[in-house]
């Protein structure tokens, strides 16, 4: 009779099978804010708040058109460096050499060597490592968005805003 009774009882779980429960939640979420982070300008944002209060002079922009000009200035380039920051990506050979290229609408084009002179890649040939690397539509979508993000940003701040 006991045995019935506890058949219709839902099992309850042990303190080890809740925490597993619970880091695995916390490990999704770490997952999707780190995969995130790889969309956002965080490098151009971050040297944005390093350099921007040296430009802007703390917002007194109104006495010094120099300041207002070098705050334009710098806003302008680090957008351009945001969206161009989108079309680089790196590749690993089999020894573990990381090398550093960027997209283009011919394919992917290392800065220091040529593909040909590659040792074996990691996981992909050299054939598909440049269709892969070919420019597409989503390409300049995330460039864009990119360096709209950076622009909203970099208006937040408050010397820009004064």
């Amino acid at each position: 009779m006991a045995a019935e009774a506890e058949a219709g009882r839902p099992k309850k779980n042990t303190k080890a099978e809740v925490d597993k429960k619970r880091w695995a939640v916390f490990d999704r979420s770490l997952g999707t804010a780190a995969g995130l982070s790889k969309l956002l300008p965080t490098g151009t944002t971050l040297a944005f708040q390093t350099m921007a209060p040296s430009f802007t002079n703390g917002g007194e922009c109104e006495d010094h058109d120099v300041n207002f000009a070098f705050t334009w200035g710098l806003i302008g380039f680090l957008t351009l460096v945001c969206a161009l920051l989108c079309f680089t990506d790196s590749v690993t050979d089999k020894h573990g050499h990381t090398y550093y290229g960027v997209a283009t609408p011919w394919g992917f084009k290392l800065f220091n060597r040529h593909l040909a002179e590659l040792p074996p890649l990691l996981s992909e040939s050299r054939q598909a490592l440049e269709e892969k690397g070919k420019l597409k539509l989503r390409d300049w979508l995330h460039a864009v968005l990119s360096a709209a993000v950076f622009v909203a940003l970099a208006f937040c701040d408050a010397g820009v805003q004064k």
